[in-house]
């Protein structure tokens, strides 16, 4: 129906006799009349409200209905709006209810209606059937068209390669791996079964879940046939394939179960997720879901319910041919998957990345797999100049060095670390690098320690204090307590250079010694700086999150009293603190704001340490409370700093 044409018919006049008028208060009336518009017959129905005291008629709508189309226009507004929606919409009601607070104006509107849509229904009724029955009509074709698009697109998806089931299974299932041993007490010799290379063989004392090689040289894990009822391994896979002149990515997700015999496990993959990336270098994704709710199972414009497939193993027998020929044919992407086997990552973003580097080529083929993974998960790249004309520039170390960075295969802290030695021309072994960047979180701060003693007896030290449990961050923490010691030693006046000094025998009373000394000296001369800069770091870094809360304290007495509930030496970062040097926060529960619970210290705009009661770790929950402090306060401060 052409709006023009129906904008051109007269608004009806209504003559109501008052006197006999039934008012019903929130009753809307139709009246109706049957028009012909371009020589069609379309039925005219004016909605509106009676309003009997002023004897006059409020009209809200004009509805233009034929067998198959209906538009409204709003009589509200001026100039007059045109509205698509059905009469419930317009009025508020759900559904079923409009028809039923609705009637004609009389007997004529009635009889107009019922004759235009043949029916003997309940007119306004009839209306609403309509209007439903035009609007699955109208839905049926939006959703013809939008499917028709995105079968289109999805024609010439060749289909999976003949060994990509084979694939699955060995390469991205690569760890689903396992010797299935008959457990018998008193024996030594077992009999087991390989479920890769499905051999039968003779194993001598195995233990459950402990990690072996199956004769065939596969890693293995060993398993109980009696124990291990219920193994299930899950993976995501991505087949990268040639459509149309653009790449498509198709994400699989994987399952492989073992419970109903060791012997025939089931392989299960389902194509979840289709991304198109075209030569411009713009994406389409699409996704295997329920089409808009209707049921119906199929490929659907992408709601990124599937975000998590980004990261997966790739399948890489094809790449030649299908980045042959485009601007990613040297992209390494095949050497970066290969590099070991079932390694998972980010296809898409890698290819995004090498565009706008191109240097990851050549870091790939110094087998640089650790810095190039850094740059496909990473938004920022302090660490390395991407744009280098070199890879000298790139790296930002000598030649002479290269051989170091390969053989680690290092990480950006690791990076970091050689970067720093080379610097300070300061030599250190494979095995120093490994334990700064992963024992001592990659902290550059050991290499102060140059100036009265070497790295190696730094680490020695570190070593034979650091006894804990396995996964906890205690050598990190045991670090920081010997730097803090050797700052309070120094504010002392202790001789450093003095191996005594440095490397007490009993480092906890040498350094609960010192850490009191300088506690009852201090605190008055630096109480007042902190005093003056409390207002300002409150309305910097006070932050609150479910049911924590981090604050500032407001003087050097508060910071004190922190360390003597929690028992650990904070009291000695008053002057860091009244300096600028550091920041002291406290972490405290939202449902127990005065008590103490955890110290923080941030330095350079990232958190270097968070202490509980007597210098206990971090817990998970409260390092991911703290991760998601730093992301949301310090990384801002930090970029905008950067930025001015």
């Amino acid at each position: 129906m052409k709006k023009k044409l129906l904008s051109q018919v007269p608004i009806e006049e209504l003559n109501i006799d008052w006197d006999s008028y039934e008012y019903e208060d929130k009753l809307h009336h139709l009246a109706a009349k049957e028009v012909t518009v371009n020589e069609n017959k379309v039925l005219m129905i004016h909605l509106y409200r009676a309003n009997p005291e002023e004897r006059q008629v409020n009209f809200s709508y004009r509805v233009f209905l034929t067998k198959d189309d209906y538009i409204t226009q709003d009589l509200r507004t001026s100039p007059m709006k045109w509205k698509t929606g059905a009469i419930e919409s317009l009025l508020g009601y759900a559904g079923y209810v409009w028809y039923k607070n609705a009637k004609c104006v009389d007997q004529e509107s009635a009889r107009v209606i019922k004759d235009f849509l043949k029916t003997e229904d309940n007119p306004c009724k009839a209306i609403y059937k309509l209007q439903e029955e035009i609007k699955h009509n109208r839905l049926r074709k939006r959703h013809a068209a939008i499917k028709s698009k995105i079968d289109k697109r999805m024609e010439n998806v060749p289909p999976v390669p003949m060994d990509f089931k084979e694939w699955v299974e060995n390469i991205a299932l690569y760890k689903s791996r396992y010797i299935y041993y008959e457990y018998k007490k008193g024996k030594k010799k077992l009999k087991a079964y390989c479920t890769h290379c499905k051999q039968d063989l003779i194993v001598e004392s195995p233990r459950y879940n402990q990690k072996g090689t199956c004769i065939c040289g596969s890693p293995t894990t060993y398993k109980s046939v009696g124990k291990a009822t219920g193994v299930h391994d899950t993976g995501e896979a991505i087949l990268i394939q040639k459509v149309d002149g653009d790449i498509l990515l198709r994400y699989f997700t994987i399952s492989k179960t073992y419970r109903d015999h060791y012997r025939h496990p089931k392989l299960y993959y389902g194509e979840m997720k289709r991304v198109f990336l075209n030569s411009e270098g713009r994406t389409k994704a699409y996704e295997w879901a329920d089409f808009k709710q209707t049921g119906e199972m199929r490929w659907c414009d992408s709601l990124g319910k599937y975000e998590r497939l980004y990261t997966a193993a790739v399948y890489d027998r094809n790449l030649e041919d299908v980045l042959g020929g485009t601007k990613y044919q040297y992209c390494a992407l095949k050497e970066f998957i290969t590099h070991k086997p079932g390694h998972k990552v980010d296809a898409l973003e890698y290819l995004r990345k090498y565009e706008k580097y191109p240097v990851i080529e050549y870091l790939v083929k110094l087998k640089l797999y650790n810095l190039v993974g850094h740059i496909v998960k990473e938004y920022s790249y302090s660490k390395l100049n991407l744009k280098g004309k070199s890879i000298k520039e790139v790296l930002g170390v000598d030649k002479e060095y290269m051989p170091v960075l390969q053989r680690l295969n290092v990480n950006d802290d690791e990076l970091m670390i050689i970067k720093e030695s080379q610097k300070r021309n300061i030599k250190i072994s494979d095995e120093q690098i490994r334990f700064i960047g992963n024992q001592l979180m990659g902290s550059l701060d050991i290499f102060n320690c140059s100036e009265y003693t070497t790295i190696s007896r730094v680490i020695k030290y570190i070593k034979k204090n650091a006894f804990c449990k396995p996964g906890e961050r205690y050598a990190y923490d045991k670090f920081l307590d010997w730097k803090d010691y050797i700052e309070n030693c120094r504010v002392l006046g202790y001789d450093i250079r003095s191996e005594f000094v440095i490397f007490p025998k009993d480092f906890k009373k040498e350094h609960d010694k010192v850490y009191k000394l300088v506690q009852e000296n201090q605190s008055e001369l630096f109480d007042k700086a902190i005093k003056n800069m409390s207002n300002n770091i409150s309305s910097l870094y006070n932050w609150q999150r479910k049911d924590y809360m981090i604050i500032a304290p407001k003087s050097a007495e508060e910071i004190i009293r922190e360390g003597e509930a929690l028992h650990h030496c904070v009291g000695t970062y008053i002057e860091k603190m009244a300096k600028g040097k550091s920041i002291i926060l406290f972490l405290r529960q939202k449902n127990n704001p005065i008590k103490s619970f955890y110290t923080i210290e941030v330095k350079n705009g990232k958190v270097v340490q968070c202490r509980g009661k007597k210098n206990k770790s971090m817990t998970k929950e409260i390092e991911k409370l703290i991760n998601r402090f730093s992301k949301e306060k310090l990384v801002p401060m930090l970029q905008k700093k950067i930025a001015s």
